[in-house]
């Protein structure tokens, strides 16, 4: 399989995110404004900014996660065979060990000599009748590759879910890219209220750690799903449906320093 992406899903999937998140901060800021009620300080309008500032996190987000996404389910791809399993666990451990999967294995001399009409073929078809022309060669069966798979051929009734594969998405997933859009939200929520870069610094420092920590009672589970159970195509979307309160919660965050 060659890790191919679809251009038109990949923008139909951020626009759909950029949409979800943005309602999820208008409904923030609703319930905000009917929870305070009017009053010094308070709320009175809809702040647009803030709604644009998530609906833009939310498109680059997902236009991120999409080949993210991809690249994990071709590197640990989540339906595999019995066979593709052990291969794929040997190389991953070497992969792990740093060092190579396959060693080079020395080459048997058959007999065989290209540029001698006597030894054009192997000793063991030496003196054999030529095949019958009315004999056709059968093609062999051979499964297609499947997507998902890494690259190896698959049978739907032989594949089954790797759980060592969705294992190693999730920790993936759940600590390099989870760092990775807390702080592009940190970033496109914040750059342009704060008056410095040091200020935007301290503004990360302060609630990376909080948002992880309260990821991580969320994510997983939705994580495991979405990986074991859902197609890679839709994988983005999903999540972003599903994290429509999850994206009011960090509507509330960024409220809470106006």
């Amino acid at each position: 399989m060659s890790l191919r992406i679809r251009k038109r899903l990949v923008a139909t999937t951020a626009m759909q995110a950029a949409c979800l998140k943005a309602a999820a901060n208008i409904t923030a800021q609703v319930a905000t404004i009917w929870k305070l009620g009017p009053g010094p300080g308070h709320p009175a309008a809809l702040d647009w900014g803030r709604v644009a500032e998530f609906s833009f996190y939310g498109f680059v987000s997902a236009g991120l996660g999409f080949p993210w996404q991809h690249w994990l389910e071709y590197h640990f791809p989540t339906k595999t065979t019995p066979a593709a399993a052990a291969t794929h666990g040997a190389a991953v451990g070497s992969w792990i060990k740093g060092v190579p999967g396959q060693q080079p294995q020395p080459q048997v001399h058959d007999g065989h000599d290209p540029d001698d009409p006597e030894k054009k073929q192997p000793p063991s078809a030496r003196g054999r009748p030529p095949p019958s022309p009315d004999v056709q060669q059968q093609p062999s069966a051979q499964a297609p590759l499947t997507p998902g798979s890494g690259g190896v051929a698959s049978s739907s009734a032989t594949a089954s879910i790797s759980w060592l594969n969705v294992t190693y998405k999730l920790v993936l997933d759940q600590t390099l890219w989870l760092l990775f859009t807390t702080t592009i939200f940190l970033i496109f929520t914040n750059v342009l209220r704060v008056p410095s870069g040091e200020v935007l610094f301290q503004v990360w420092k302060e609630k990376t750690w909080y948002i992880i920590k309260a990821a991580w009672h969320v994510w997983p589970l939705v994580a495991i799903c979405n990986f074991a159970f859902v197609p890679v195509d839709y994988r983005v979307l999903v999540a972003a449906c599903v994290g429509f309160a999850w994206n009011v919660f960090l509507s509330l965050i960024t409220m809470s320093n106006g």
